[in-house]
């Protein structure tokens, strides 16, 4: 009985000491003039030095042009990885950008740092201080005409670090633990850093109600004779039974 109530105990202990805070505002970064209406609210986990979410990026940015701010809110979040030496001061240079342009220059930036993510991989800035590291993204926030001694600045802000931390716990308790994870309307989608606008369109088309024509792998699927086709997602293909339902994101389900 003791034990039991030392396990409860420590339980709590837990929970409270593991609690994220809670933010002062929605966490992320609203692309454009993202509507928190729209009808689909496309989130992404990007690494800002992760080659995969390099990928991804141009592609989201273009999904979020193409259906418009009515129609799809893209936010991103920053999810730092470890084992990317300087992905947390990217990181941190992000929220800086945001407070100083008041989220006008937030995208030029990461897409700026993606342009050089090579200069700043772990090999490149092998011998190189934390300093340095910080003084070549302050760099980029110059060319972005930021001040660089204002950023340099905030790169000690209590609340910068913490809005950056914040971002990294919210992205954890969503589940994720690699980069780039997205999600629709707050579920997971088992998307690729690779699909391109033709593929995110036939996710989002179907959930908007538009109509598409089928694709050619679903012409060409190879189904059984009383089966039907299912694409629940681009190039991912399940053959559903009678009575099963072909469901977005999940597959034949009864």
């Amino acid at each position: 009985m003791k034990y039991s109530a030392l396990l409860v105990v420590s339980a709590f202990i837990g929970a409270v000491c593991g609690q994220v805070p809670l933010p002062s505002k929605p966490l992320g970064f609203t692309y454009g003039k993202g509507n928190t209406s729209a009808p689909i609210q496309l989130s992404a986990f990007l690494g800002p030095l992760c080659p995969d979410s390099l990928n991804a990026f141009p592609t989201l940015l273009q999904v979020a042009d193409h259906y418009g701010s009515q129609n799809v809110r893209l936010i991103t979040h920053q999810f730092p990885l470890p084992y990317h030496r300087n992905s947390f001061l990217a990181a941190k240079g992000a929220q800086i950008v945001d407070v100083l342009s008041s989220g006008n220059q937030t995208y030029r930036w990461l897409g700026a740092v993606y342009a050089q993510i090579n200069e700043f991989s772990n090999d490149a800035t092998h011998n190189k201080t934390e300093s340095v590291v910080q003084a070549m993204y302050a760099s980029i926030a110059t060319s972005l005409q930021l001040s660089g001694n204002a950023f340099n600045v905030m790169y000690k802000d209590s609340a910068i670090e913490e809005s950056t931390r914040l971002d990294w716990k919210y992205t954890a308790t969503r589940g994720v633990a690699w980069t780039p994870a997205f999600m629709i309307n707050d579920v997971l989608i088992q998307a690729e850093p690779t699909w391109t606008l033709k593929d995110w369109s036939q996710v989002i088309d179907g959930l908007l109600g538009s109509q598409r024509p089928p694709s050619k792998r679903e012409t060409l699927s190879s189904c059984k004779i009383g089966t039907k086709t299912c694409e629940y997602l681009p190039g991912k293909v399940e053959c559903c039974t009678k009575g099963e339902a072909c469901i977005p994101n999940v597959g034949c389900r009864c």
